[in-house]
């Protein structure tokens, strides 16, 4: 079988049969979903299964740790405000809407809202755990 990455790492296209079986896959019954994957996981190389980098703060002086996290933070803080400014938009748009219960508007302007409620959520957590972990040393 021709294997699209070759020893040295170089990438080749996939061949026909391949593209092939994905495109069957694609249009398919369960059967051909599951020889798709048995194709596309044949073109898993080892190197693709090293593991995962250390994080950035492991081995570094605590004063470029906290330099790191102040950085950060900052960064989130900016993106907190300018997510909360879109927020504040989109409800004003909401509002000034000539109709502004209208179903297609309300579904967008929640879809919206949910998502940066979502982002907020991830980053509670994010900070949560950093939290945890200057604790922990």
């Amino acid at each position: 079988m021709y294997r699209s990455f070759d020893a040295g790492g170089h990438y080749a296209a996939l061949d026909s049969a391949q593209w092939l079986t994905i495109k069957a896959a694609l249009e398919g019954d369960e059967a051909q979903r599951d020889a798709a994957l048995d194709v596309l996981g044949g073109l898993v190389t080892d190197e693709w299964l090293d593991p995962e980098p250390e994080p950035d703060m492991v081995g570094r002086h605590p004063k470029q740790i906290r330099a790191m996290r102040a950085a950060r933070q900052a960064h989130e803080d900016r993106w907190v405000r300018e997510r909360c400014e879109l927020g504040i938009s989109i409800l004003q748009l909401q509002r000034d809407q000539d109709r502004p219960y209208d179903p297609q508007q309300l579904n967008s302007a929640g879809r919206n809202l949910l998502m940066i409620a979502t982002e907020f959520l991830h980053l509670a957590r994010d900070r949560e755990e950093d939290r945890e972990v200057e604790v922990d040393p």
